[in-house]
């Protein structure tokens, strides 16, 4: 995951683009084909012809990514033409292979959270006010436990199955299938316009986002991921200033870009680069294409 802010603007390369193209010459492409400067800050995104692997050149750094699926094919417009803006989750959905013309889904984490509090008898038994009866929902409580059932499957399926399956397995989709406890004629008993209602009526509004996750297992229950991947920049921005020199600077640029490529490719950074690190020297120079992270990650399984 890259974490980018709302700020960056993100622009995708339409058409085919020649893979063998380092930073220089996908930065020239920018500056001659897209008529865009590309040491601006934005972010662009290209693919070559096979459609199974990407490259993304970020300048807030000279960062170079790169991304491989191990199946299928990343969805791109065909026709060469001015370049297409994504947004930053767009680009996520993009990078999972998922589909990112319509990436209307919702996280699932931030609507737990809401029945969380109301259900949650410690925080209550803290308020401020001891006089005031503590009040737990039952409904909430059971809109919690049906969502936990949810995220428990997910983690016994384990992200690579998701993504293998493609569509949720069957005793997932039976589990979301029965709304949990957000019916609309539960949710319409007498509850008015109380904090449990609107808790429900948020999530009935937007069912068909919520549930998207059942016709395309790529799709993450929640955003967790991305909002983690957004904290290192955020924490460390005054920290980067003092790279020590220019060439510094272009080492850690060089660091960043090689740990989040890993990352996109489901590479722990650590157990490559010390793998990659202490073969380089003997190997072959025209075989480096084998310590790509993703050629790296088909070994490993291999061997395994």
């Amino acid at each position: 995951m890259i974490g980018i802010t709302s700020k960056v603007r993100v622009w995708l390369a339409a058409g085919h683009t020649d893979m063998s193209k380092g930073m220089p010459g996908l930065a020239r492409l920018v500056q001659e084909a897209l008529g865009r400067d590309p040491h601006a800050g934005d972010l662009y995104i290209f693919r070559g012809r096979r459609g199974d692997l990407l490259k993304i050149i970020w300048h807030d750094g000279v960062r170079l990514y790169a991304k491989r699926l191990d199946r299928g094919r990343f969805v791109w417009p065909t026709t060469a033409g001015r370049p297409v803006a994504l947004t930053a989750a767009q680009l996520g959905y993009m990078l999972e292979g998922i589909d990112w013309r319509n990436p209307q889904t919702t996280c699932w984490a931030h609507a737990r959270q809401v029945f969380f509090k109301l259900a949650d008898i410690a925080s209550k038994a803290k308020e401020k006010n001891p006089k005031r009866p503590i009040v737990v929902s039952p409904m909430a409580l059971e809109a919690v436990r049906r969502i936990d059932e949810i995220f428990a499957i997910a983690r016994d399926l384990g992200p690579g199955a998701r993504r293998a399956t493609g569509p949720a397995q069957g005793e997932e989709r039976a589990a979301s299938g029965r709304s949990p406890g957000l019916d609309e004629g539960r949710a319409g008993q007498a509850l008015g316009r109380n904090n449990v209602a609107k808790a429900m009526d948020y999530m009935l509004k937007r069912w068909a986002a919520f549930s998207r996750f059942l016709e395309e297992g790529r799709v993450c229950l929640t955003n967790n991921a991305a909002e983690r991947a957004m904290r290192p920049p955020a924490l460390g921005r005054k920290a980067w200033l003092f790279a020590g020199s220019d060439r510094g600077g272009e080492r850690v640029a060089m660091m960043f870009s090689l740990i989040a490529t890993a990352k996109l490719n489901d590479v722990d950074p650590q157990a490559w680069l010390a793998d990659v690190l202490g073969r380089i020297a003997e190997h072959p120079a025209n075989r480096l294409g084998e310590l790509l992270p993703w050629n790296w990650n088909a070994q490993t399984r291999q061997a395994a």
